[in-house]
């Protein structure tokens, strides 16, 4: 790939500085097009289908939480075994769906994980230098405020809230080199979401790229990072 892309560089050059300019445009345009089909759109359409699926999982955690908490309000007025053998089954409920909302929250990168393995796959690929990577603000899944804060105002359990974590990288070096890394990143065990891609190729024949990628998490804060 690297033989075929000197090859195309040296026909470029060859042309008159307007020919190259436009040679340019068209090669960040495919190039964007190329990512998106290939790597972004289906790490999207995954990272969106397992949301939904998180999202449902925490709503039904939330769902047998109040019902646990209404129960023992029951049972303290009055306590008899029909409303514990209630609180029972519905305790068992909740702990496989707290089950099944780890096992759903693993299939993302941890957050504390994201700087160091992006940091050793562009070691890995070679062919780009990082000029910066910075952790983004985490923000709800649902919008909501912080869920401790709703119970001590509700004097409700407190809800498992589901973070967004990103983190932005700005890159430097060839087409072909980021093509190489989008493709490692897509190979991670993991699901990733890609926020944005932007390319800046006014330095061609190397270029800028700023990536914004980010998981989910239960936890706000960053850790380890």
């Amino acid at each position: 790939m690297n033989k075929l892309w000197s090859q195309l560089l040296t026909a470029i050059d060859r042309r008159s500085l307007r020919e190259r300019l436009l040679v340019l445009v068209a090669a960040i345009a495919l190039i964007a097009l190329v990512t998106d089909t290939l790597f972004i759109e289906p790490a999207r359409k995954a990272y969106k289908a397992d949301q939904a699926r998180l999202l449902e999982t925490r709503a039904r955690v939330a769902g047998l939480e109040a019902s646990v908490a209404s129960l023992q309000a029951e049972l303290a007025a009055d306590p008899d075994a029909q409303t514990k053998a209630r609180i029972a089954a519905l305790e068992h409920a909740l702990a496989q769906a707290d089950s099944r909302l780890a096992e759903a929250i693993a299939r993302f990168i941890p957050a504390d994980r994201m700087h160091g393995v992006l940091r050793a796959l562009i070691t890995q690929t070679g062919g780009l230098q990082l000029q910066a990577l910075r952790s983004l603000p985490p923000a709800a899944l649902d919008g909501q405020a912080d869920a401790p804060a709703q119970a001590a105002e509700a004097d409700t359990p407190a809800i498992a809230r589901i973070w967004k974590r990103g983190v932005e990288l700005e890159l430097r070096g060839s087409y072909p080199a980021l093509l190489a890394y989008l493709r490692t990143v897509e190979q991670l065990p993991w699901l990733l979401n890609w926020d944005l891609l932007a390319i800046d190729g006014k330095d061609y024949p190397n270029a800028a790229f700023t990536l914004r990628l980010n998981t989910l998490s239960l936890d706000k804060e960053w850790i380890g990072v």
